[in-house]
Parts: structure tokens; C-alpha cells; sequence
């Protein structure tokens, strides 16, 4: 894999895709979930290559850093970090977002989602 090539499909799908085109707001979390899973083999690259080359030494996990909280929050961070994703908490981050909708929490975010919006 080429890091430039890595890089711009990142960048691509983190800040034109979500940001400049908006998809953030108008896509659910699932949604939002089956587009960083296109990217994912890219961001595995570039975390592993942040914990080789620079040496990071983070091993928080996603629900260390940011969290999920509510699917809300999350596409606050996911914006946040659009322009800013390359370091190893955030890739991480990123990386375990990916992973969350095999997570039990899933269904706890979308439950408290209902209940912040009245629904149950």
C-alpha cells in the first residue's frame, strides 16, 4: 500500500465525503459505519505505521478517548477529527467505531438516542 495513496482516501472520505458533502448529518450511525468500513484496511495501515515508525505508545481504546456516547456525540467527534486524523488515538478511535456495531453498546447508543428524543 502506498502511504499518498493511503492518505488521500482517507482524507477523501473523512473530509469530502463527510464534511464538504455533508454526509454526516443526513447518514445514521450504521450508515456512517459502512462508509469508514471501505477505509478500513487504510486505517489499520496508518495506525500500525504511527505505533512503528513514531513510536506512539497509546493503547487507550476508543471508549478511552472520545467515547461513544450517543450517536450525536459521535458524529461530533467524526467531524472534529475529519481534518486531523492522523495520530494514533484518533485512528484507534476511528478503528474501534468501525467495530462498534458488533459491540453490545450499539444497541445501548440507539436506546439512549430514543430516550434523549422521547421516544420511549
Amino acid at each position: 500500500m502506498r502511504p499518498e495513496t493511503a492518505k488521500r482516501k482517507i482524507s477523501q472520505t473523512l473530509w469530502n465525503d463527510f464534511i464538504v458533502r455533508d454526509k454526516i448529518r443526513d447518514s445514521s450511525l450504521k450508515e456512517i459505519i459502512s462508509i469508514l468500513k471501505k477505509i478500513e484496511p487504510e486505517l489499520k495501515y496508518f495506525h500500525n505505521r504511527s505505533l512503528r515508525i513514531n513510536g506512539e505508545i497509546d493503547n487507550r481504546d476508543g471508549f478511552e478517548t472520545y467515547g461513544y456516547k450517543s450517536e450525536h456525540d459521535i458524529k461530533n467527534y467524526l467531524e472534529h477529527i475529519s481534518d486531523r486524523w492522523n495520530c494514533t488515538f484518533r485512528l484507534r478511535w476511528l478503528l474501534d467505531l468501525i467495530n462498534l456495531d458488533a459491540s453490545p453498546l450499539s444497541g445501548q447508543i440507539r436506546e439512549r438516542e430514543k430516550f434523549n428524543e422521547g421516544q420511549l
